[in-house]
């Protein structure tokens, strides 16, 4: 052990003697003058930044501004720099979060036959409950990140995550933001139809990229409202599209009435009713959904006289 020490010591000592004091200084002091020192700082700022080390840049940008605090260019690039950063650590939180949204989503259907399969089991109705806890975890915090994004202005990215979250748990204020949203995109098509009519071609592929969006985000009421567009515009090449909104609407509203069935059996009467008058705004007038709502809110009124 002492031998070893030795050893360090000696080590310690012969760099001392070959490299000075200075090459164990992984930042030097800038000597020169003021200019000089800032151009230095933001040469090795820029470098890190392109070797994908931000908060290396970060702190070398900080380090600079802690000696010339007053240099405009310094807080310029720290706050472009920290922007990037939170930007990063935004995306890449989104996109793991929304890998998990959609995995909840395509497991659902299994989890929900296993309960019904295995309803009298405690561990089976613990693992559910499990489960819905999850998927409510997540679908809240995909509406967080819908909401920051509208606030960013990032519309597209917004329409994406409220789209999933409110697929995940039906949600009025979810519902609503989307609309907002939809309506900001509807501004943007309005804009564009101002323009001059050599311009249609641009309105219609904005119009394309919006409705698939919308298909591929779920959210059928905007895509049913950008089709009516599409079809004031350009009649006669909205048929197929019209073909897949009606399709994927039956599909989806009879994957919501068998939800909506579920949750009733369960006694979960308010998500059975948010789950069906979802159904109800993708299909007015759909007998079904309208059975079962007014039966539902009948229920849930005697309940809230009975209590009373």
């Amino acid at each position: 052990m002492m031998r070893a020490f030795v050893v360090v010591i000696l080590f310690l000592m012969v760099s001392l003697a070959l490299h000075g004091c200075t090459g164990f200084v992984k930042h030097p002091v800038c000597t020169g003058d003021r200019q000089k020192c800032i151009e230095q700082s933001l040469a090795r700022a820029q470098a890190y930044a392109e070797d994908n080390r931000l908060a290396k840049a970060i702190t070398e940008i900080q380090r600079a501004r802690d000696r010339f605090p007053d240099a405009p260019v310094l807080r310029e690039k720290f706050k472009q720099y920290e922007s990037l950063r939170r930007q990063i650590i935004f995306d890449n939180e989104l996109e793991l979060l929304l890998e998990r949204g959609r995995y909840l989503l395509a497991i659902r259907d299994n989890r929900e036959n296993l309960f019904y399969a295995e309803h009298d089991s405690y561990g089976s109705r613990r693992r559910y409950r499990e489960f819905e806890e999850a998927v409510e975890q997540t679908a809240t915090r995909l509406f967080k990140k819908g909401q920051q994004a509208i606030r960013d202005k990032q519309f597209e990215i917004a329409g994406r995550v409220l789209g999933l979250s409110n697929r995940l748990v039906p949600s009025t204020a979810a519902r609503n933001l989307l609309a907002e949203i939809h309506l900001h995109r509807q501004d943007l098509r309005i804009e564009s139809s101002r323009q001059k009519e050599t311009r249609n071609q641009e309105k219609w592929s904005i119009m394309v990229r919006d409705f698939n969006q919308a298909m591929e985000n779920g959210n059928l009421p905007a895509a049913r409202k950008i089709l009516a567009e599409m079809q004031a515009l350009k009649p006669g090449q909205v048929k197929d599209r019209r073909r897949r909104l009606e399709n994927r609407i039956d599909r989806e509203v009879e994957t919501l009435l068998e939800r909506g069935r579920f949750l009733y059996t369960r006694g979960d009467l308010q998500k059975a009713l948010n789950t069906w008058e979802q159904g109800l705004e993708l299909k007015p007038g759909d007998p079904k959904l309208q059975q079962n709502i007014r039966r539902t809110r009948t229920f849930l009124d005697n309940l809230d006289r009975w209590r009373n």
